[in-house]
Order: structure tokens, then C-alpha cells, then sequence
């Protein structure tokens, strides 16, 4: 899903981003509910954690927690990012 649909909309979401949700999502899932559930089930919880962190612009570092991978060190570059993450989060909506 990334590199179909949302790496040409959102260049500023990098696959260590996903990664690095990703590994959030599974810290915060129940074990046993992942265990059972569908595939689809699971893939659908994860878009809808990765949508949810998206639209609130913070995706923690794995290891550093009070670092947050989307911040930009220019308004500008800021701007322009917050633009794409809009985009992808659409993409994303579009999806489920």
C-alpha cells in the first residue's frame, strides 16, 4: 500500500515512519485478539492507528519517545509536510 498509493502523495512519510508505527501498533494491540483475528481485521486496526497518528502529526521515535519523527526543523519544510500528511491521511481514509 505504501509504494502504490501513498509514497507518490506523501514523499515526506518514509518507510521507517510505517515501520516505526507499526512497531507502536503491535506494543499497544491485545496479543491475544491479534492472534485470532482475521488479516484483514489486523490490517484494517493498523491504517485506522497509523491514520490516527498521522492527523495528530506525532510519530514517536521507537527508542526515543520524546523524540517525534514528523517535526521539521523549518516552517516552511513544516508547512509543505503537513500538506502531504493531509493527503496521505485521505489516501488512507480511502482505503478502509
Amino acid at each position: 500500500m505504501w509504494r502504490q498509493r501513498l509514497k507518490s502523495v506523501c514523499p515526506a512519510l518514509r518507510s521507517y515512519h510505517l515501520k516505526t508505527l507499526f512497531l507502536h501498533f503491535l506494543e499497544t494491540a491485545d496479543s491475544a485478539t491479534l492472534e485470532v483475528a482475521e488479516v484483514e481485521t489486523v490490517f484494517h486496526s493498523l491504517l485506522l492507528f497509523i491514520r490516527q497518528r498521522l492527523e495528530d502529526g506525532l510519530v514517536p521515535h521507537y527508542f526515543i519517545q520524546d523524540l517525534n519523527l514528523l517535526e521539521m526543523p523549518t516552517q516552511h519544510l513544516a508547512r509543505r509536510t503537513q500538506k502531504e500528511l493531509t493527503t496521505c491521511v485521505a489516501v488512507i481514509k480511502d482505503f478502509e
